[in-house]
Order: structure tokens, then sequence, then C-alpha cells
């Protein structure tokens, strides 16, 4: 199996159905009934090299095929992509499932039902039923494969391929949470499978036997997302196995059992059992704490002590001990903090937007999307923010202090006064409060649903982004390839990956924005040296160009979105690392990452239909 150059030249030649009659499969795989699928991915390559060496064509050109199916990369963790390439070095790289294509991917579809080897069977359904929805039943088949591959490893009747390597937990966890994904495109919204029931069961069983906490929390998990558990249950059995844990227990992996059952607790109202199961996973992050030899190294797990503590009623005195021991007297500005939960139903609008997309083509699903995340005219949310806040004597009377997740004071909003008008930042300030639960909306009720409706029709690539991003004049020559890459992960899901590759390109998408109008995005230093703008200095210097390019709403859109603090600053906290895992998941970054695609497929709306959408149907 040759590595895949970035051109058209296909990693396989064509494996038809007579191949597959004519390649003696069914006698290789009989022989390896205990294989796991690295051992079958290793003997269909040696195979396939002999056959080669022997003249057997349709032998090689199956096992070849196989083989480098076999030898994807699953990652479960990554919404965007479940299978990635097995090796990448520099422009090249093994097999990914969508260069199966076209004929190659009905093969695959036709014949996975009929493989006996489960683990090959899996694979094999999987990736046909991934690259086309429309082999159902290849999907199925791979469904019921996982189920029997973690089955068999439950039941110890799978032999590693790597020898002193033993099969655990984890080996039986990824197989059910990939036939549970694929039962949810599969079956009608509550319609279990009976295998899948019985796979969870017996590793929900099995993962309780030997006390697997982190196994354990991952099939809770699972399960609640699909029925299969009850939080009751998880939070009853969560708690059984926590209480349990012998001294010498990993703290972290207890810890995950308590905070789940206090999620579940959450889930079904006891504040009082909530707050109860987050103080023993605080105990346990101190626990890490004692494991530690280094003062820093003790610092950083008692901070996030603190920090969980703080969530969680009636440990004042426990986080003002632990402050102490901290010597970090910056964190007691986070005591009187809290939150504040406002119910709001978003069921009909997320039908709606399933409805709309469910009968759209992938173009006109592109420039839909558009619509769900325009920039809001800049003078009604101005005047409504101040309407808002004029009303209260607190804003008049009292400035605001905004603080990161350390404590430390990072921007601050003088009073509006009793009778003075409002300064630009002030507004500022409030038009970010007032948009928070609008982009709360926007994202859960519209993006969202409209995404994964997308998804579940279209599996969007790199490839169905090139007709924009080498179109549109906001990206500049030589860097369609990485909008590209941004666009799909945001479709995809994934936003970690695509406000990474996003975010950084705004200011320079902007600069060369302002060149092709024939305004001067650089600055001159007192050495005489010519820079570049970065973003907050082009929103100063270059605004009146900016709105008169963009128009004063998207203008404001951006600077609230990714320059102005206390806003998100999106670009700042990125560039600085300061972007936990949960804040690439908040409304403001998702709003971020499809509002650059608005910039990018602005300038293309009077193109789209004539020239555009015609270049995206024909990468379908």
């Amino acid at each position: 199996m040759s590595d895949q150059p970035e051109d058209d030249r296909p990693l396989y030649v064509l494996a038809t159905r007579e191949d597959f009659a004519a390649s003696g499969l069914d006698a290789f795989l009989a022989a390896r009934t205990s294989a796991d699928g690295y051992s079958v991915e290793n003997d269909l390559r040696d195979a396939a090299a002999v056959a080669a060496a022997a003249g057997e064509g349709s032998r090689e050109r199956v096992f070849d095929l196989l083989a480098g199916l076999m030898s994807f990369h699953m990652r479960l963790d990554d919404p965007a992509e479940v299978f990635g390439a097995k090796l990448v070095m520099g422009d090249r790289r093994s097999m990914i499932p969508s260069d199966i294509r076209g004929e190659q991917n009905d093969v695959v579809a036709d014949m996975a039902p009929s493989i006996a080897h489960a683990h090959l069977r899996a694979r094999m359904g999987d990736v046909a039923f991934l690259n086309a929805r429309r082999h159902h039943r290849a999907g199925r088949a791979a469904m019921e494969a996982y189920c029997e591959v973690a089955m068999r490893v439950l039941a110890g009747t799978v032999v590693p391929g790597i020898p002193g390597v033993a099969l655990g937990m984890h080996d039986v966890v990824k197989p059910i949470a990939r036939a549970i994904d694929l039962m949810r495109l599969l079956n009608k919204r509550g319609d279990i499978a009976a295998t899948v029931r019985g796979a969870f069961e017996r590793a929900w069983d099995q993962a309780r036997a030997d006390a697997a906490y982190v196994q354990l929390v991952e099939l809770a998990d699972i399960g609640m997302g699909v029925g299969l558990l009850t939080p009751d249950d998880a939070s009853r059995e969560a708690e059984i196995l926590a209480s349990a844990a012998p001294a010498n227990a990993y703290p972290e992996a207890v810890k995950r059992a308590w905070l789940l059952a206090a999620r579940c607790h959450g889930w079904s109202q006891r504040p009082d059992d909530e707050d109860r199961c987050r103080r023993e996973a605080a105990e346990q992050t101190l626990k890490m704490r004692d494991q530690c030899h280094g003062s820093l190294a003790k610092a950083h797990w008692t901070k996030l002590a603190v920090a969980e503590l703080r969530e969680v009623k009636g440990t004042k005195d426990r986080v003002r001990q632990l402050l102490d021991e901290m010597r970090q007297l910056q964190l007691s500005a986070r005591d009187e903090m809290g939150s504040t939960l406002i119910p709001i139903d978003l069921t009909e609008e997320r039908a709606a937007a399933v409805e709309l997309f469910e009968g759209l083509s992938l173009p006109d699903a592109f420039a839909q999307m558009l619509i769900l995340v325009d920039a809001p005219k800049r003078d009604e949310l101005r005047a409504a923010a101040i309407a808002g806040a004029k009303g209260s004597i607190l804003d008049a009377i009292g400035g605001s202090e905004y603080l990161d997740g350390d404590g430390k004071t990072v921007a601050r909003v003088d009073a509006l006064g009793l009778d003075s008008e409002p300064d630009e930042d002030w507004v500022k300030a409030k038009c970010v409060r007032h948009m928070s639960v609008t982009r709360f909306q926007q994202v859960n009720g519209l993006i969202e649903p409209a995404r994964r409706t997308l998804l579940d029709r279209f599996s969007v690539e790199e490839r169905h982004l090139v007709p924009i991003t080498h179109t549109t004049p906001f990206v500049p020559p030589g860097y369609g390839n990485i909008f590209s890459l941004g666009f799909a992960r945001m479709f995809q899901g994934d936003y970690v990956s695509a406000a990474h590759i996003l975010f950084p390109q705004l200011e320079n998408s902007l600069r060369h924005m302002l060149v092709l109008g024939n305004a001067d995005p650089t600055k001159v230093e007192a050495d005489l040296l010519q820079g570049d703008r970065a973003l907050g200095a082009l929103l100063d210097v270059n605004r009146g160009d900016l709105e008169a390019m963009w128009g004063v709403d998207i203008v404001h859109e951006i600077d609230l979105l990714f320059n102005f603090r206390p806003g998100p600053s999106l670009r700042n906290e990125l560039a600085h690392g300061k972007m936990h895992w949960n804040a690439f998941h908040a409304p403001e970054t998702v709003v971020g990452c499809w509002f650059i695609f608005n910039l990018a497929c602005r300038p293309l709306f009077s193109r789209w239909r004539n020239v555009v959408a015609p270049a995206i149907e024909m990468e379908l």
C-alpha cells in the first residue's frame, strides 16, 4: 500500500465483486477467527505482497484494499473525522475513508454483510455507510459487528496482536460507542437494537465488576444518550463504585465516577446530592496534590480543587483554608461568583431548522447557513442594550470589573452616571451582555440543529468548500486550503480545530481586503520599519475603510466577537492559549466560526447560483 500524494492518484486498483469471489478471502479469514483488527491488517498486507509476487491479481487487489481499510485510526473523540490516516508524512499519507469512492465503495458495501470476521465486517460496513448514507445494509452490518467485537473481547476469545498487551474494557467501550453512533443514524429515535442493548448491558456489568471507573463513566454517558441507562441508575452505580474505592485507587479515575453521579443528580433535580458528590470529586483532586512532590504541581492541584469547590454550596471555610495554603489571595476575588440559570425553550426553533435543512441541497444549505449568523443591526443593538441598562441604578452609580478564570481583573467599565451619556466602551460592554442570550439561542436553536441535520444527509469534506475558498476575495491567494480545512471542521462540529484554524486568519484577510480596496493596513514604526496592523489597530485606524467595505453592522460584530474586552475577545484569547476545552463549544466561539464563513461567502452572493453552487454540486 503506497502513500497518498495530494493529487487524485488512487491508493489501490479497483477490486471488483469478481475479485472478491476469486480471492479466497473466506478461507483466509476462517483461519483467523480469534485475531484482532491489528493482526488481521498485518496478515492481509503480508498476503497481498505474496499474491503480488505470485501474479494473483484478484487476491492482491482485494487484500491490498482491505489492509488499507483496516489501517484507519479510529478517533471516537474527534467529532469531525472518526477515522484518520495511519501514516502522514508531509504531503503524503496512507488511505482515509474518502479515498474509497464511487464503484469501489459500492463493492465494499455489497460485500461487507457477508464477511465472517467481525473486525473486518465492522470496518467495511462502517466505511461504506460513512461515505454514502444510502448503504443502510452495510451500516447495519457494521453496527452488529461492532457489538460482536465487544462481546468477544469480554468473553476473552480475541487474541491481541501485540505481544504482552492485554485487551481490556477500553477495547470494549470503543466498539460499543461506535455501534451506538451508527444506531443513531440507522434507527428512529428511541429504537434500540437488541444486539446493542445486549452488548451494552454485558459491558456495564463487567465495568462494575472490574471497578473500571473510567470505562463505567464512558458507558454511562453513551448509554444515557440513547436511553439504555437512566440518570438514577448511573448515579447509584457510580456512587457505589466511587465510595468503595481503595486507598491506592487512581484519584482522577475515582473523581470521574463522582462527577458522573453529580451530573445525574443535577439532571434529576437533586441539588443536595449533586453538591455532595461534587465535594467528594474535589477531595479526589486534592489527593492528586498529595501524590506530587514539587510545590508548583501541588499549587496546580490545589487551585483546581478551589475552582471545583466554588461551585458547591456550603464550602466557604474549606475554600478559605485552601486559598491560605496556596498563598494566592487573588483567588479570593472569585468567592462571591455564582451563576444564574435561565430556562429557555427552543423546541420550535430547532424543529423549524431541522425541517428547513432536511429539504435543501448542499449549496443551498451552505447559503442558508449564512442567514442564521448574520450580524445584528448595530444601532438597534446599541439602543436595546442602553434601554435595558439605564433602568438599573447599579449601572448608574457603580462601574463593573471583569475577571478571568484566575480571578485577575482583565477589564473595567466605568459607571454610567445618573445624567451622563454612556461612552463607547460602556455601550459595547452592554451589547456583549445583551448578545450573550441571543447567541445562545442562535447556536442551540438554529445553528447546531441545522448543522446536524445537514451532516445527517451529507458527509461535508474540504473539497466541498474549495469552490468558496478559492473564489472569494476574502481569502488571500495561497490560503484557500487553510480556510477549506477550517470550514470543513466547522461543519463537522469540531470547533476546537475550526477556531484554531480560522481565528488567526481573520486579521490577515481583513488586511487583504483593505489592500484590494486601495487602503493601507500597514504602520510605520519609530525606526522607520513597516509592519502590519493587528486586529485592534485595524478596527481603530482603518475602521472607516472597513465600514465602507463591509458596513457598520459587520464591523461592529467583528469588534464585539474578536477584539473588544470585556467581550469574548476570541482572537486574543485563542492566540494566548487562554481558551479551555469548553470555551471552544461556547456560543460565542461557535458564532465566531460561522461568522468568518459568512464573511468568506458574502462577496460571492451575486455569483452563488450560477458559479458557486454548480461547482459545489460537482464535488458531491
